[in-house]
C-alpha cells in the first residue's frame, strides 16, 4: 500500500528554499537545530504550498537531504502478503525494503535500490533508521539488519552486510 508523505513534501518544500543539507537523523550536527535564517515565523493561514507529492510505502524513517537528492526508505509487501492486524504479532512476512532517491525540486524518482527483506518483527510496517549521506555515499540500515552502502549519484551498491 503506497501513501503520500505530506510531511516529507512540506519538509522538502521548505528545504528547497534553503541552502543547508539535512544528511542524517536530526540534521548536520545531529542536534535537531535548523541554523538557516529567513525561516517563516508563522505559517500562512492558507497553509504551505505543496510543491510535489510522491507516493512511497510505509516506514518509520525520516528523509535525508543532500544537494538535489532526497533519500527515503520504505517497505513493499510481496504479492498476496499482509501485515497482521495486531502489530505485536510476529510472523515471517515476505516483502522488500527499498531505498529511493527523489529529486529535491520535483519529487521525481532518480533511482531506487531494493532487496528482499522478510519481516519477523513486531510493528512490521517498514524500516526504522533514517538514511545517512556522507560525501558520495548513502548508508542505510533496514529493520531486519540489512546494512547497505550505495553510491549517492546512481544508487549502485558499494557493499552490504546482513547482521
Amino acid at each position: 500500500m503506497k501513501q503520500p508523505i505530506a510531511l516529507l513534501c512540506v519538509l522538502i518544500s521548505s528545504v528547497s528554499l534553503m541552502a543547508d543539507d539535512w544528511p542524517q537523523w536530526l540534521g548536520p550536527r545531529r542536534d535537531g537545530v535548523w541554523r538557516e535564517t529567513g525561516i517563516l515565523k508563522r505559517f500562512p493561514e492558507t497553509g504551505l504550498k505543496v510543491l510535489w507529492r510522491t507516493p512511497i510505502g510505509p516506514g518509520y524513517t525520516g528523509p535525508a537531504v543532500a544537494g538535489k537528492m532526497v533519500i527515503a526508505m520504505d517497505r513493499t509487501l510481496a504479492k498476496g502478503a499482509r501485515n497482521p492486524t495486531d502489530p505485536f504479532e510476529r510472523d515471517s512476512i515476505p516483502g522488500a525494503e527499498r531505498i529511493v532517491c527523489l529529486d529535491r525540486n520535483t519529487g521525481a524518482l532518480l533511482w531506487k535500490h531494493e532487496y528482499p527483506a522478510a519481516y519477523t518483527i513486531s510493528y512490521p510496517k517498514g524500516p526504522r533508521a533514517t538514511p545517512v549521506i556522507d560525501g558520495e555515499r548513502v548508508y542505510t540500515l533496514g529493520a531486519e539488519g540489512h546494512l547497505v552502502c550505495l553510491k549517492l549519484d546512481n544508487g549502485k551498491p558499494v557493499w552490504n552486510h546482513h547482521f
